[in-house]
């Protein structure tokens, strides 16, 4: 089953989104995601060196929030090509200045290879479902994540129930930021749908998937974006910081 031909979100109008969490969401578990292209002003070596030697790293040794980190590469032939997903504990965290720090303050080479960088689309999620529950970091060596307006109970039903799936988690979107310059800059959470699966697997059994070939085909589900990955690299944390 062809996966790739599933459309992309239109981009929105612009908001804002850097408002301040709701106190009653500030301790909310999140996820991460962040898609991104090297683009032709940078050679892919340097970005998977800059991305596994310095940027990963560096959060996933500072803060004692990040739970996992890990970068996929695109299976799919979509664009963007690259994935980094994270699960951190605390929503609230983005807004502490010790994180935000990172972005306002990057090193002498971060910052020039942002000026260079095709894609950086950067999205936070509130977690709404992880299944089953692990205390322990795990990385499979294929994840599938779908985009979806609204959730869907038979496609995650269908995806537990083949041998290879490992794991579920649904969230919600809480903002977003594009830049690179293969990209107009953006900040609406609007461009993207509102709730994302991630499907962890051993094996690519989602190609069997029914729910799948019917959100490919039919145009009810035309605000879904399905994206298959494969794992580069999984980090533990480092944080020594209590």
């Amino acid at each position: 089953m062809e996966l790739a031909q599933a459309s992309t979100i239109s981009p929105g109008p612009s908001d804002q989104s850097e408002e301040a969490l709701p106190v009653d969401e500030v301790k909310h578990e999140a996820i991460l995601v962040v898609l991104s292209e090297p683009g032709e002003a940078v050679e892919l070596k340097e970005f998977n060196e800059w991305y596994d030697q310095e940027h990963v790293p560096l959060r996933m040794s500072r803060f004692p929030e990040f739970l996992t980190g890990a970068r996929y590469e695109a299976i799919d032939g979509q664009k963007p090509s690259f994935a980094a997903i994270y699960e951190i504990s605390s929503l609230g965290l983005f807004e502490q200045p010790r994180y935000q720090d990172l972005r306002t303050n990057r090193s002498v080479r971060e910052a020039e290879l942002f000026t260079r960088i095709g894609t950086i689309d950067r999205r936070t999620y509130r977690l709404k479902r992880s299944f089953p529950p692990s205390n322990e970091p795990t990385y499979c060596p294929h994840i599938l994540t779908v985009e979806v307006a609204e959730p869907s109970s038979q496609l995650s039903s269908e995806m537990e129930s083949f041998d290879g799936w490992r794991k579920t988690q649904l969230v919600e979107i809480v903002d977003s930021s594009i830049v690179g310059r293969l990209q107009s800059t953006s900040n609406s959470s609007s461009r993207v749908a509102q709730n994302l699966f991630i499907f962890e697997f051993t094996t690519q059994d989602y190609e069997k998937s029914k729910q799948l070939a019917e959100m490919v085909e039919n145009s009810k589900f035309n605000q879904t974006a399905i994206r298959q990955w494969k794992l580069c690299r999984g980090w533990k944390n480092s944080s020594t910081r209590n």
